[in-house]
């Protein structure tokens, strides 16, 4: 179960966490600890921040945000929103 409320969100955190982990592997990729950068990059893309982002620029600030994709489904409202975040994603956190 979702216990997330899409309307809750905290964009500005969420945008802070995503610059905060591209910082870091730009500053490890500088030293060329590239261990470190791959480590960091499964930790961006597997966090809840990049996720919500990702939906959020698809479902409301593309140009194409009334288009269907792949699915057949546009997400044109808050509900459709969080639902189709959770069934697409819940089962994948960690």
């Amino acid at each position: 179960m979702c216990m997330m409320k899409w309307l809750d969100i905290n964009w500005s955190l969420c945008y802070d966490e995503v610059k905060r982990l591209q910082a870091a592997i730009t500053v490890a990729y500088l030293k060329k600890d590239f261990e470190r950068v791959n480590a960091l990059q499964r930790i961006l893309v597997n966090s809840l921040a990049a996720r919500v982002i990702s939906v959020r620029r698809v479902s409301e600030q593309n140009q194409g945000n009334n288009t269907p994709g792949v699915d057949g489904e546009v997400w044109n409202n808050n509900v459709l929103i969080k639902n189709g975040y959770c069934s697409r994603f819940e089962n994948q956190s960690k």
